[in-house]
């Protein structure tokens, strides 16, 4: 995996979240939170079945209700026919009524789930519909245990994967636990899929101690996404209940020897201690947002500054730079200096993270390694970075550090660098912006004049003026507008030559 895939990673984490808290996985559903009702949609053409030859449908009263003690009859009889069709429709009833049955009345229904599983020969559909009814009760029941174990060793994918899935109940106890172990393993990669997704889901609901410990040493496992479940699990939970999981994951980073792990380890820190904080709103602020909408609507976490702060000094640099960015993400001026001395760090890409954290923390204790990360960085990107982190900090220092910017080779740096001047409405930096202004960069002219207008200064008329004829509409447009914030209505015109009349 590369460098910016596996930072990319993070914002999939956000998308895959979502996407599991809403259950959406196409074909496939997973018991509830309490594991006690099978979700029958999980066999995917089960819901397109037909109705059972030959019967009359189910006896609904006026508003559509089926009765409970109908629908356990209908399920009993159906379970009784030879016809897949039939036994299929007898136990989607029965999973219908599964929560309202208890005592002798579970116990039948168990016998004769089982019943239909073993005499549905080669038909995988009835066998997986029949293990997905028996796994979400075998907490209960030594033969519905059973019985599951013996379907989760079935020649088909699909009666495994429906027993994968509605294993998710830390009730249904070590049985469950160790069948999921066994499946991340499957030759199949859909069962394998599915039972680590399941197997983090149990572990994040279990109140069993070891069980979020379980999760921290999945992080970096690079089997399938086993890395990727657990840390959507552990991000959900700890977003929930931060205590629940930060202090695990401080202990599990400090006694790591995996690289791998410790970076995974640092990222779901920073995922779960981001969150709204003073930095964030100022620079929004700053900005002109028109629409602010927090990822958290909570204050950032600030319990784990400490163990990122520890992984800028980590000795891989894929930790360091997961570190920068979490420190980012909370926004506390504590970060600042750490962060001023990771713009030292020999690896880019560090040294890029750490600028832009920087541009969300406060930064003035960083002030003198941004002054030389901005101006002297080898790499581009780092000083672009830099000097918008200098832009945004209250010092004396910063507009001479834009200003010289505004020579830099890199045509994003100079961009950035008019920018902030504009920004900060630096009247002193006229001069250098009235030279940007013919930058051989369309994007960096048009940057310079909307930050010339901003200063609102009649001595940059004439810049102004040589812009409207510029080959970029956009940057003749901002001048057009630049002009009239001065007062000044002035526009080149360009009158067209008559046409000759032809000698046709």
């Amino acid at each position: 995996m590369t460098r910016r895939a596996l930072l990319v990673a993070l914002l999939v984490v956000g998308v895959l979240t979502l996407l599991i808290v809403a259950g959406c996985r196409e074909g496939a559903g997973t018991a509830g939170p309490g594991g006690t009702q099978p979700q029958m949609q999980a066999q995917g053409e089960q819901a397109k079945q037909p109705e059972a030859k030959g019967g009359k449908g189910e006896e609904k009263d006026e508003e559509g209700y089926v009765p409970t003690d109908k629908l356990k009859a209908q399920a009993a009889k159906g379970m009784e026919s030879d016809d897949p069709q039939v036994q299929l429709k007898a136990l989607q009833d029965l999973a219908k009524t599964l929560p309202e049955i208890s005592g002798m009345d579970l116990k039948d229904a168990i016998t004769e789930v089982i019943a239909v599983a073993k005499k549905s020969g080669n038909d995988e559909q009835v066998r997986a519909a029949a293990a997905g009814i028996l796994a979400s009760v075998m907490g209960s029941s030594q033969d519905a245990s059973n019985a599951v174990v013996a379907l989760a060793g079935d020649q088909s994918p699909k009666v495994r994967e429906a027993v994968v899935r509605s294993l998710t109940n830390p009730a249904a106890g070590a049985v469950a636990a160790g069948l999921l172990a066994k499946l991340t393993k499957d030759p199949d990669p859909g069962v394998k899929a599915a039972a680590i997704e399941s197997q983090s889901a149990m572990l994040a609901t279990s109140t069993a101690p070891g069980a979020i410990g379980e999760l921290i040493v999945q992080l970096g496992n690079p089997e399938g996404d086993a890395s990727a479940q657990a840390a959507i699990r552990l991000i959900i939970k700890g977003g929930e209940n931060f205590q629940s999981v930060l202090p695990y994951l401080v202990t599990a980073y400090g006694g790591s020897k995996s690289a791998r792990q410790r970076t995974a380890i640092i990222e779901v820190v920073g995922l779960i201690c981001m969150g709204t904080n003073p930095s964030q709103l100022a620079f929004a602020k700053q900005s002109h947002a028109t629409h602010v909408q927090a990822v958290r609507l909570h204050p950032a976490v600030k319990e784990g500054l400490p163990v990122l702060v520890q992984g800028l000094g980590d000795p891989d640099p894929y930790v360091r730079e997961a570190a920068c960015q979490g420190l980012g993400y909370l926004g506390d001026d504590r970060a600042a200096a750490p962060l001023g001395k990771a713009l030292r760090d020999p690896d880019p890409y560090v040294r890029k993270r750490a600028a832009s954290a920087l541009v969300l923390v406060p930064g003035q204790a960083a002030m003198a390694q941004l002054n030389d990360a901005a101006l002297k960085d080898q790499d581009p990107d780092v000083r672009r970075y830099a000097v918008e982190a200098v832009g945004r900090i209250d010092d004396p220092t910063a507009v001479q550090i834009l200003i010289a910017a505004t020579k830099d080779p890199s045509e994003p740096v100079r961009r950035y660098a008019a920018t902030e001047l504009g920004r900060r409405q630096a009247t002193e930096a006229l001069d250098a912006l009235i030279a940007l202004c013919n930058d051989k960069d369309p994007d960096v002219r048009w940057q310079t004049v909307l930050a010339i207008g901003a200063l609102q200064d009649k001595r940059a008329t004439d810049a102004l003026v040589s812009r409207l004829d510029d080959p970029s509409p956009e940057v003749a447009n901002a001048a057009e507008r630049a002009l009239q914030r001065l007062g000044i209505s002035k526009r080149k015109e360009k009158y067209l030559q008559p046409a000759t009349e032809s000698n046709g």
